[in-house]
């Protein structure tokens, strides 16, 4: 189905470049192509267009969510025909270029999911309750979008277990304390 594609144009960009979350800016994108599409790129049109709920939509564009994965956005870039790097704040930093919603301009392409896009800084170091270091970690790793999605929701899960564990033992530790009060030997 063919759609009225729009440039975007310079003053749009001005526009786009003051957002300051993903969210505003895919709001504006969806918007505009809605306004020339009518009924073809509301949430609940496109959410049913891309396999996803209106309510994820709904709560990433007012900032609520801050974060969509990456599969899910190629599917809204190819619903919407945009390059998937209009969705990402970088994008508007510097000089950016203008693009058409409704239809991929050739002067942009969109991205290869596989491709290292992202340099991570990996620093970690084990110290004993002395103050003596027992393990250090000091990496530079290059991820591409989905490896970097999945990283950074691993290292959360680490950081959550961590944070988990030390409350069970700080919770036994109290326990035994307990008994050690009331049963003392």
């Amino acid at each position: 189905m063919g759609f009225i594609p729009y440039v975007i144009t310079e003053e749009d960009l001005k526009t786009l470049s003051g957002f300051q979350h993903l969210g505003e800016i895919h709001k504006y994108i969806r918007e505009t192509a809605e306004s020339r599409n009518p009924g073809m790129f509301t949430i609940n049109a496109l959410a049913d267009k891309i396999g996803t709920s209106p309510s994820t939509l709904s709560r990433y564009e007012s900032g609520k969510q801050r974060e969509l994965k990456a599969a899910l956005l190629s599917k809204i870039a190819q619903a919407i025909s945009v390059p998937i790097e209009v969705f990402q704040l970088e994008y508007y930093m510097d000089d950016p270029r203008p693009f058409t919603i409704c239809g991929i301009t050739s002067s942009i392409k969109n991205f290869d999911l596989l491709e290292p896009t992202h340099r991570m800084h990996l620093s970690l170091k084990a110290y004993s309750p002395a103050g003596v270091m027992h393990e250090e970690v000091d990496e530079i790793v290059e991820m591409s979008v989905l490896e970097y999605e999945e990283f950074i929701e691993e290292v959360k899960h680490l950081i959550q277990k961590v944070r988990s564990r030390r409350n069970t033992w700080m919770r036994k530790k109290a326990a035994v304390e307990q008994m050690n009060i009331t049963n003392p030997t």
